[in-house]
């Protein structure tokens, strides 16, 4: 069965995840618990990899990190 992935938004960008087996529903409710607060592209990463060692499922991460506001 094809997973969609889902699109996060990043302090500093975008990351597409897509999780092999897909997450059941409870997973999925728990894994948006975690993610509540707002985070850069790289802790976000981080936490995506460790959801997916505790629950022992493949985390297709591609990050879009944007450039920076600042001049």
């Amino acid at each position: 069965m094809e997973t969609t992935p889902l699109s996060l938004i990043c302090s500093n960008g975008t990351i597409d995840v897509k999780f092999e087996p897909t997450l059941t529903a409870v997973q999925t409710q728990e894994l948006a618990a975690k993610l509540t607060t707002i985070a850069t592209v790289e802790h976000r990463i981080a936490q995506l990899e460790q959801v997916a060692a505790d629950w022992k499922v493949a985390a297709i991460i591609k990050p879009h990190i944007h450039g920076s506001a600042l001049v």
